[in-house]
């Protein structure tokens, strides 16, 4: 992200690392339901996630994943992508599930 930002935006953002991983983010509620860490941070974000999907510039994924991706067809392809990286979870049973 902290590349992409910089080389499409011209933003340099130093504390990327922390906007992800500070215990806030996949809980800002406080709450402790406890559940997978990174699950509850993308549900967060799910809206937006979509948002940028269908307007992203496809150069985009040829450059970060290998191959053109239709707008419509992004987050479907990310899900495959996210459930073959994942571990004790499957991302695509939890995620953009409505």
């Amino acid at each position: 992200m902290v590349l992409y930002l910089l080389t499409y935006h011209g933003v340099l953002c130093h504390q990327a690392r922390d906007l992800f991983s500070a215990g806030s983010v996949a809980n800002p509620k406080n709450d402790d339901n406890g559940g997978i860490y990174i699950c509850r941070a993308l549900k967060l974000i799910e809206t937006e996630m979509r948002e940028a999907a269908a307007i992203m510039d496809d150069a985009l994924f040829v450059e970060y994943w290998g191959e053109s991706v239709l707008p419509e067809k992004r987050i479907v392809r990310w899900l495959e992508k996210a459930d073959e990286y994942a571990k004790d979870w499957i991302p695509s049973n939890e995620l953009f599930i409505d």
